[in-house]
């Protein structure tokens, strides 16, 4: 290559294997602004717990084997012994006004991902939009089945 194209400016050097820059420099303001501090990793973690408990509880009220809580710190969901079960329930939130998507291998996880400093309540509100959806997502079920 020419020496005179071999010259990168500010910016240019781009593409889809290298990052992308501006995600580096929002990332970099963030951890500067919100980890600056225990107190926002402490409300992260006390929202990680939250989810994992009522999560739990939501297992704890379905038949056993059925779903089984998996991830870690607010990066967590349910996974259901059903595959479909988790896009049946993604669906039935997405009625109701609230967007929880599936991953896994067969989208058989109903995924949590909410955001690291999401208001409590506002929390609490979609874990008891979760829990009823899968209770009647299992009560669905079982009329089927009967």
């Amino acid at each position: 290559m020419r020496p005179e194209f071999d010259l990168w400016r500010s910016g240019e050097h781009n593409g889809t294997f290298r990052g992308n820059n501006l995600a580096f420099v929002g990332a970099t303001a963030a951890l500067r602004k919100y980890w600056s501090s225990k107190s926002f990793a402490a409300g992260v973690w006390d929202r990680a717990e939250l989810v994992k408990d009522r999560l739990s509880r939501i297992v704890a009220e379905l038949p056993r084997g059925k779903a089984k809580v998996k991830g870690r710190g607010l990066m967590t969901g349910l996974e259901f012994s059903d595959a479909n079960m988790a896009g049946e329930i993604s669906a039935q939130l997405f009625e109701s006004g609230t967007i929880v998507e599936t991953c896994g291998v067969n989208d058989q996880v109903l995924k949590l991902l909410p955001p690291l400093n999401i208001e409590i309540e506002d929390l609490k509100l979609g874990l008891d939009a979760i829990r009823r959806a899968v209770l009647n997502a299992f009560s669905m079920e079982h009329a089927l089945a009967s």
